[in-house]
């Protein structure tokens, strides 16, 4: 799979987390073709190429958007199974030469728990993975753990109950390892995609 639509996934991954509601749709559009990059306020954190090899994901055109199916395998070194992910996601706004915070902001202190939650808005990924009980119990703490996707569509449209008004945006995720006395790990994973929001 050619590195342009590994991107693609990274950045639908990066899509499930932002919170759902109906009453306002957008779309978002990434301003280039690399998609993702590493945090600008964390650059010695890893990218989301050290968390997950996407080799043998595949990637289709459809009428329904792009369609998902085959797998990626976690990479990511120096956990234990038993530690603790927690994941936080944070939206900023590029305004006057100035990325500023904006009030959608979602913190996880325990993500690989709440994976397979239906409440959740990244539900709508985690419910294609096939080998359900093998992934609840190692998550991607666990190098080489395969997830194995059914085939599935999926978009670039959000629901958002707050306006988001035109101009530049940063979706950024990150994931912080704790061990089981909660002592943080020394690597995390920190990655953004930029972009814009239209109104559909």
């Amino acid at each position: 799979m050619s590195r342009s639509v590994s991107q693609i996934y990274q950045f639908l991954l990066i899509s499930q987390f932002i919170y759902y509601s109906t009453e306002v749709e957008y779309e978002f559009i990434p301003q280039d073709e690399r998609y993702y990059e590493k945090c600008k306020d964390l650059p010695d954190a890893l990218g989301m190429e050290e968390l997950f090899d996407m080799t043998n994901l595949n990637i289709a055109m459809t009428e329904e958007g792009l369609q998902f199916s085959g797998n990626m395998t976690s990479t990511w070194l120096g956990l234990d199974p038993s530690d603790r992910i927690q994941m936080a996601t944070s939206i900023q706004y590029f305004d006057r030469g100035t990325w500023v915070p904006t009030i959608l902001n979602m913190l996880i202190p325990d993500f690989c728990k709440f994976l397979y939650d239906e409440r959740q808005s990244w539900y709508t990924w985690s419910s294609h993975i096939i080998n359900r009980k093998e992934i609840e119990t190692e998550c991607f703490k666990v190098p080489g753990t395969v997830f194995i996707f059914d085939t599935y569509p999926t978009s670039f449209r959000f629901g958002s109950g707050i306006y988001l008004k035109p101009g530049r945006y940063s979706l950024q995720v990150q994931f912080t390892a704790y061990d089981k006395f909660n002592k943080k790990r020394p690597t995390e994973v920190c990655y953004e995609i930029r972009g814009e929001f239209f109104k559909v």
